[in-house]
Parts: C-alpha cells; sequence; structure tokens
C-alpha cells in the first residue's frame, strides 16, 4: 500500500509514492514508482517505473469513477524477462484536511490488511477517505 502525492497539469499526470517511504513489506526496501500518464475522456493511461530497482516497470490503465474519489483499473509488469502479469490496482483520494498540521512525508502507513479492507470497502460515491485510516495510529 503507497500514498502517492500526484500532479496534474493540462491533461498530464505525474505521480510517485514516496515520502512518506513506501511500506516493504516482504521485500528489503519499499517500492518507489514513478507515474506518467495520460488524461484521455475518463481514462488514465501510462507507465510505471519502479526507481528503487530499474528492472520493474509496466503500463497502467485506469477508470475515473463516478464521484471521481476512486480510480479504479489494471497495471501491468512482469516477472521474469519473458512473463508478463496484470493485477488490479485502485487508486483512492485522501483527504489532507482532517490531518491538519500532520507532515504527509513523515506519516507511517499502517498495517498492509487494514489499509487494503479501508480501500476496497469504499464506493466510488464515498467522500475521500481520511489519511488517519491509512496511518499507523489510527
Amino acid at each position: 500500500m503507497y500514498l502517492s502525492t500526484i500532479t496534474v497539469t493540462n491533461n498530464a499526470v505525474k505521480a510517485r509514492n514516496y515520502p512518506p517511504e513506501p511500506r516493504a513489506e516482504a521485500h528489503a526496501s519499499g517500492f518507489r514508482n514513478e507515474i506518467e500518464a495520460g488524461l484521455f475522456g475518463r481514462h488514465l493511461i501510462g507507465r510505471w517505473r519502479n526507481i528503487s530497482d530499474s528492472y520493474f516497470y509496466g503500463s497502467l490503465h485506469f477508470a475515473v469513477l463516478p464521484g471521481e474519489t476512486m480510480l479504479d483499473g489494471y497495471y501491468t509488469g512482469f516477472l521474469s524477462d519473458s512473463q508478463v502479469v496484470a493485477e488490479r490496482w485502485r487508486w483512492v483520494r485522501v483527504e489532507l484536511q482532517s490531518a491538519e498540521g500532520v507532515d504527509v512525508n513523515t506519516v507511517v502507513l499502517g498495517e498492509p490488511r487494514r489499509i487494503y479492507d479501508a480501500i476496497v470497502g469504499r464506493s466510488p460515491f464515498d467522500a475521500p477517505i481520511p489519511l488517519e485510516q491509512l496511518t499507523e495510529n489510527p
């Protein structure tokens, strides 16, 4: 689970998931992803690259859901030089106003299963998810 900063200029979208430092889970270090994408109608289409380990990169395709607080779609990547995979990926807008005075660069993300459950349980019409639902001490 990652908390990403997204920058939009015209129809170009750039995103990166650090800081705060991504959770490592079962890996030596977290995956620092940088994303470049374009908005085409209600679809965000682009590419991602893990800059922690330049071997991993791929593409993404999201639909901007009604309510515009959630993007749902897929990313492609690979397991080896000859095996491509596609997996679901969901982005949910995070509400930072409820965390006024909190430095987003230093928050510690909560336990991955709790974050996953909070994200998949949301409706496209829900308000942005409060930051405190995603951090270590909710």
